[in-house]
């Protein structure tokens, strides 16, 4: 399936406009504890560097698409699409644990949710969505955005094959839900806190 590359923006609602703020305000509060905890002040100035990029990059280079009404339908139609990511990305969990291929536990239950939507921003929001309207291929573009964001969590998971390959597959689900959502960056970024906070609580 081709798409028109002209025509491939971001969707951003109110749901986006509030993970944005929230994110900005929480990445801003962390960068606050440079004296108490520098790890932490790091962290805050990654996750916030990459959601102010990401939304810099998008709004620059590939625009956004403003969505003001937000039907019951769509409601349903995107919790759908929430919930179908979620499940597939547990299966995943799941396959890979079976054939002994674990991920590592994550830290700090509000980083790890608030990473996601830094993460959503920038390789949901610009990346993939700059891939597709440079390809036209979706599923190339998925492919290659989620090979990018696989090897940005290198950094997080080393070389543990199984968390890698349980963020390659979370990368593809999430890009699929992007597509498949009309490009509302909203979605994934809902769904990847989700994951995150899953991932953190087990």
């Amino acid at each position: 399936m081709l798409l028109e590359r002209a025509n491939i923006k971001t969707k951003v609602d109110l749901p986006w406009l509030l993970f944005l703020l929230i994110g900005i305000t929480e990445f801003g509060l962390l960068t606050t504890f440079v004296d108490i905890d520098t790890t932490l002040a790091i962290k805050g100035l990654i996750g916030g560097y990459l959601l102010l990029a990401g939304t810099l990059f998008n709004w620059l280079l590939v625009g956004f698409n403003v969505d003001t009404f937000f039907s019951l339908k769509e409601f349903t139609d995107n919790s759908m699409l929430i919930i179908v990511s979620l499940v597939a990305v547990a299966m995943l969990n799941s396959a890979t644990s079976m054939i002994g291929l674990y991920a590592t536990q994550m830290s700090g239950a509000l980083f790890v949710m608030l990473i996601g939507i830094s993460e959503e921003a920038f390789f949901r929001g610009f990346l993939l969505t700059a891939l597709m309207r440079f390809t036209g291929i979706p599923i190339a573009a998925i492919g290659v955005s989620s090979i990018i964001g696989t090897v940005y969590h290198g950094s997080i998971y080393g070389t543990n094959p199984g968390a890698l390959i349980i963020v390659f597959g979370s990368f593809v689900v999430l890009g699929m839900t992007y597509m498949f959502s009309g490009y509302r960056l909203s979605i994934p970024m809902a769904g990847h806190v989700i994951i995150n906070l899953l991932a953190f609580m087990s």
